[in-house]
């Protein structure tokens, strides 16, 4: 891959391309930036969170992990979330982009989720 990309900036600065094939060229590389962006937000990810996570050994859990049971009442949590989400008319990420373009209902739907977020922490645990 390397060598590649030398070869690729050794052709651009040569102007050994055309000119439509050295904006294909840059493309190309403004194309690799992005992939490597993305490569290291995941390696970044996943040692940040992976630093915070408790890991369970067999037979056990541990201590700083909340897991509830499985009950009906987490089917009626799942039921409830769903309704939520088509009341309000899409997900929490796409109400914020909504909020961005302008919508007028955003604001209410993120200050109900707010205060469902607040709810919940109050009664965990």
């Amino acid at each position: 891959m390397t060598a590649w990309l030398v070869l690729t900036v050794y052709a651009v600065e040569k102007q050994l391309f055309p000119q439509m094939q050295a904006r294909w060229v840059l493309a190309a590389l403004g194309a690799l930036a992005i992939v490597l962006a993305l490569a290291v937000g995941v390696v970044g990810y996943t040692v940040v969170l992976g630093s915070w996570l408790p890991v369970p050994q067999p037979g056990k859990l541990p201590p700083d992990m909340h897991i509830g049971p499985v009950s009906w009442v987490l089917v009626l949590a799942g039921l409830a979330f769903g309704a939520g989400m088509l009341v309000s008319g899409s997900c929490i990420s796409a109400h914020w982009y909504r909020l961005a373009e302008g919508s007028a209902t955003s604001p209410f739907a993120l200050l109900g989720t707010a205060l469902g977020f607040a709810l919940g922490f109050q009664s965990w645990n």
